[in-house]
């Protein structure tokens, strides 16, 4: 998934961005309507911080069966920015792994990690740090 950057436009870039999110917000709500045990994994860069709308429109109402987690990786000295913007020094967390409550007691939570190298190459090819996850299937039945 990437949201709207933050790039100013005539709309306004944060509306979009809450569009965006509320639109992902009704297509997951639709699949886990449906499929209440889905195992989804929703990841990418949504391009806003966590006090933003746009998280709580994709995460929804906790304790809800359509409730998203927020894994909370970190890098290996505990960090949890993803993005570094040169320009302003700012270094913020705008990419996130979300997922469904099924999918989250497969998840290995000290295994939820953002890339970071001793040589802090992870800037050659983005400005962006990479988000992963460790997942266990288990049988269901």
């Amino acid at each position: 998934m990437h949201l709207k950057s933050k790039l100013p436009t005539p709309e306004g870039e944060a509306l979009i961005r809450r569009n965006e999110a509320m639109k992902l917000r009704q297509h997951l709500d639709g699949i886990l309507k449906t499929e209440p045990n889905a195992n989804l994994l929703c990841y990418g860069d949504f391009n806003d911080t966590k006090n933003e709308p746009m998280f709580s429109e994709i995460s929804g109402v906790k304790g809800t069966p359509t409730y998203l987690a927020d894994l909370w990786a970190r890098d290996a000295f505990g960090d949890r920015w993803t993005h570094y913007w040169k320009t302003a020094d700012e270094y913020s967390r705008i990419d996130y792994l979300f997922v469904s409550p099924a999918l989250f007691r497969e998840v290995v939570l000290n295994k939820s990690r953002i890339y970071r190298s001793e040589a802090n190459d992870w800037a050659a090819a983005s400005d962006h740090r990479a988000v992963y996850t460790s997942i266990v299937p288990f049988n269901k039945k």
